[in-house]
């Protein structure tokens, strides 16, 4: 059995210690990135900001978003 640490003060064990990375994307949910790797986004807040000097048509964007990424086997993101 393969063992990951996260964020948590707990590590995390992995059951198929044959492919440790399918197991991380299964049991995060990652998806494909689109700029290479996985990822999961894990938390957005609920506040909106617009950008200073930003043309009207950007309108509002989140404030804070927080995310699991993933960069496994050499991969690499552009």
């Amino acid at each position: 059995m393969t063992t990951v640490k996260s964020t948590a003060a707990k590590p995390i064990a992995l059951a198929s210690a044959s492919n440790p990375v399918d197991e991380l994307i299964r049991r995060f949910g990652l998806e494909p990135h689109p700029e290479g790797g996985y990822y999961s986004e894990t938390y957005r807040s609920d506040k909106l900001i617009c950008r200073d000097g930003a043309p009207a048509s950007e309108g509002p964007r989140t404030a804070s978003t927080a995310i699991y990424f993933l960069l496994a086997n050499g991969a690499y993101s552009t």
